[in-house]
């Protein structure tokens, strides 16, 4: 109703594009599916750090700096193990019995841990 109308009550026009659109629609959320997947799966991979390292930073050595981002959930910064303009930023929750869980690690440039120390 609305395409015919704004084509001089054009009826054909209106029942061409109202029968193409459900389809166009159907095609743009199937596309936007797969290619979110292979977004995740490109995630997960593209993190370059090794989990090694993490259990080392935890375990042997003192962050460069640490932060309460929420209730029992803290923001460690390591020195990054082999990329030396980054940081690892590891993101750890402690529960009430003091179990301590990973909840994040992601890299980041130094320079954003470094110009909040300058602030």
């Amino acid at each position: 109703g609305f395409v015919s109308s704004c084509t001089n009550e054009n009826l054909k026009l209106g029942i061409l594009s109202a029968s193409i659109f459900p389809i166009l629609l159907l095609i743009g959320i199937f596309l936007l599916r797969k290619n979110s997947k292979k977004r995740d799966e490109k995630n997960c991979f593209e993190r370059n750090y090794s989990l090694n390292y993490v259990h080392s930073c935890l375990l042997e050595k003192i962050p460069l700096s640490i932060s309460k981002t929420s209730e029992n959930r803290f923001l460690l910064i390591y020195p990054h193990e082999t990329i030396k303009f980054q940081d690892l930023y590891i993101v750890i929750g402690i529960n009430d019995d003091e179990k301590i869980t990973i909840i994040t690690v992601y890299c980041f440039d130094k320079r954003r841990r470094e110009r909040e120390i300058k602030r």
